[in-house]
C-alpha cells in the first residue's frame, strides 16, 4: 500500500496557473466537427486510459470536462480536468482513499463531483480517514475546503434510525462505517445540494457552504431495493436517484426513485437492474447507467463483468441504448449529446480504468 495513505490528509493541489479559472476553457469545445467526423451513431472513442477507479464526470458551463478518480494503492485519488486529446491536467491531488473489504479492486474515496459557481463540489465515500463522508469545495484558485462532515450527522442521531457503527472488542476501532456518501446534485431552485449516502441510505439536503444540513429521506427495506446511488435534479425540481437492490442484486430488483418538491416519495423506473448512476439527457429523455446484471454463476459468484448497460426510460418502460459495459460508474452529457462514460471502476485492476466517448445511436 502506498504509504501516502497511512496519513490523515486533506490532499494538495497542483501549481496550475490560474487554478481552476486557468484550467476552464480547455474543454471539448471547438472540436465538434472532428468528434462527429470521428464517431458514427452508435460508435465510441477511449478518451483516457490507464485510470484508477474513475469514479466521477462532471461538465463546466464552457464544456471543460472535470474527471475524478477513487485512487489505488498505486495513485491516490484526484480530481483531473481532460481536453480533446485525452490530456490529463491535476486540479487536486492525493486525496484520501480508503481499501474495502472486497481488496484494491474496490477502493473506495472520491465519490461524486459537480460545477458549481466556478468551484468543484465533490463528497468522498466511507473510510477511515479524517474526511472521509465528507463534502468539500475545490475553488477557482485551487484551494481545498472541507464543507460537512456528513459522518458526523448520523453520529448525532439524526434521524433516529441512523445506522450504527460497528465497534471491535478488543481494539475498540470502527470496522464498518455505516456511511458511504456516493453522489451529489445541485438544485438552483433551493440553492442547495441533494447528497445520496449508499451505506445510511438515505438523502440529504447540504447548503452550498456545507453549514445546513437536512434529512430528506431514507430507505429501510432490508433485501428491497435500498441502496441510493447517482442522482441528479429533474427540469421539474424533482429529485431522481437510483436505488441499488440489496444482496444478491436480483435482475430486475433495482428502481429509480422520484423525490418530489413536496418530499413524496414515488417510482419512477422499475424493473431495472443494479442502476449506478442517473442523467437527463439534452433530447429531454431520462437515461440510467446500469452498473452490471447481478451474479455470476460462480463460487464465491462475482458481479458479471461485460454487462453494465445505459437504458433510456420509454413510456412506463426501458430500451437499451448501449451495452457490454465491463463495470461503468458515472455517466454524463456534453453540450453536443455525447455521453461520456468511465468503465473499469472497480473489480479490476488498478490503472485499467477509461473514461469513454460515445454517440448514441
Amino acid at each position: 500500500m502506498n504509504s501516502r495513505n497511512t496519513r490523515l490528509r486533506v490532499g494538495r493541489r497542483r501549481l496550475v496557473t490560474g487554478g481552476i479559472a486557468g484550467l476552464v476553457g480547455v474543454g471539448l469545445a471547438g472540436c465538434v466537427g472532428a468528434r462527429e467526423a470521428r464517431l458514427a451513431p452508435g460508435g465510441h472513442r477511449v478518451v483516457v486510459e490507464g485510470l484508477h477507479h474513475p469514479r466521477a464526470i462532471a461538465f463546466a458551463p464552457d464544456g471543460t470536462l472535470f474527471l475524478g478518480e477513487a485512487g489505488s494503492a498505486l495513485l491516490d485519488g484526484r480530481i483531473t480536468t481532460v481536453d480533446p486529446a485525452g490530456r490529463q491536467t491535476p486540479v487536486h491531488e492525493y486525496m484520501s482513499r480508503y481499501p474495502s473489504p472486497y481488496g484494491d479492486a474496490e477502493d473506495v474515496g472520491l465519490a461524486g463531483i459537480e460545477f458549481h459557481d466556478g468551484a468543484i463540489y465533490g463528497v468522498i465515500g466511507q473510510g477511515e480517514f479524517e474526511l472521509a463522508s465528507f463534502m468539500f469545495r475545490v475553488d477557482a484558485d485551487g484551494t481545498f475546503v472541507p464543507l460537512a462532515n456528513l459522518k458526523h450527522f448520523a453520529a448525532l442521531g439524526f434521524p433516529p434510525q441512523a445506522p450504527t457503527p460497528a465497534i471491535d472488542n478488543e481494539s475498540g476501532t470502527v470496522i464498518y462505517d455505516p456511511n458511504n456518501v456516493y453522489d451529489l446534485a445541485y438544485n438552483r431552485q433551493e440553492d442547495a445540494f441533494y447528497v445520496a449516502d449508499a451505506g445510511s441510505n438515505w438523502i440529504l439536503k447540504v447548503s452550498p457552504d456545507g453549514r445546513d444540513v437536512e434529512y430528506v429521506a431514507q430507505y429501510t427495506r432490508v433485501g428491497d431495493h435500498t441502496v441510493p446511488t447517482g442522482i441528479v435534479v429533474g427540469p421539474d425540481g424533482a429529485i431522481y436517484h437510483g436505488l441499488l437492490a440489496g444482496y444478491p442484486y436480483s435482475v430486475g430488483a433495482g428502481v429509480v426513485s422520484r423525490i418530489g418538491p413536496d418530499r413524496a416519495i414515488t417510482d419512477f423506473m422499475i424493473d431495472i437492474t443494479m442502476p449506478i448512476d442517473v442523467a437527463w439527457g439534452p433530447d429531454g429523455e431520462f437515461y440510467v447507467l446500469e452498473f452490471a446484471q447481478g451474479l455470476d454463476d460462480g463460487f464465491p459468484p462475482q458481479m458479471k463483468p461485460r454487462s453494465g448497460r445505459v437504458l433510456r426510460k420509454v413510456g412506463d418502460g426501458a430500451e437499451v441504448v448501449l451495452d457490454g459495459l465491463n463495470y461503468p460508474y458515472a455517466m454524463a452529457f456534453d453540450r453536443e449529446e455525447h455521453l461520456w462514460i468511465t468503465v473499469n471502476s472497480s473489480f479490476e485492476e488498478p490503472g485499467t480504468g477509461e473514461l469513454r466517448e460515445y454517440r448514441l445511436p
